[in-house]
């Protein structure tokens, strides 16, 4: 059983691992390896934004599995949602669970709301993961010129 709480200072760096990991920028939108700096500002903006939530999830023995982030856009009942897992915990079911946790406290304290997931085509597991933890295809489309299947979870849509 997984268990989460929401990030804190102590997590800067174990998110900055798994920020630059391989895999994860690979399947990024932004592919370039990400800065100290430029995480350090970025995770103490996201920490302490209203909009933008962090969920870290841990195994029984308190080991970080991995995260996932919902942050709500500013004009519009929506928000997004990023998940990274560690490279050693990847394929053993964490990311559905973890999805499902994620999404269903974000929308229970946030009505009104919808989330989207924003998935490259070529990224089959990470597809298979959001589906299999409830989410739909809303459509498909080339975001960023990278052809993707955006997702959605909530009400609203």
């Amino acid at each position: 059983m997984i268990k989460f709480r929401l990030a804190e200072l102590q997590d800067l760096d174990t998110l900055f691992n798994w920020a630059n990991d391989n895999s994860v920028r690979e399947n990024s939108y932004n592919p370039q390896v990400i800065e100290y700096g430029q995480h350090i500002n970025w995770f103490n903006e996201k920490i302490n934004s209203d909009r933008c939530v962090i969920y870290i999830f841990t195994n029984d023995q308190n080991t970080p599995i991995g995260y996932v982030r919902i942050e709500k856009e500013v004009e519009e009942r929506e928000a997004l949602i990023g998940i990274a897992i560690d490279t050693g915990k990847r394929g053993k079911g964490f990311g559905t669970e973890m999805l499902q946790i994620a999404s269903s406290d974000f929308l229970q304290k946030n009505p009104g709301y919808y989330i989207l997931a924003f998935i490259m085509k070529k990224n089959a597991p990470s597809y298979k993961t959001f589906i299999k933890a409830g989410y739909k295809i809303l459509r498909e489309e080339t975001y960023k010129n990278i052809p993707s299947l955006i997702l959605h979870k909530g009400n609203d849509v």
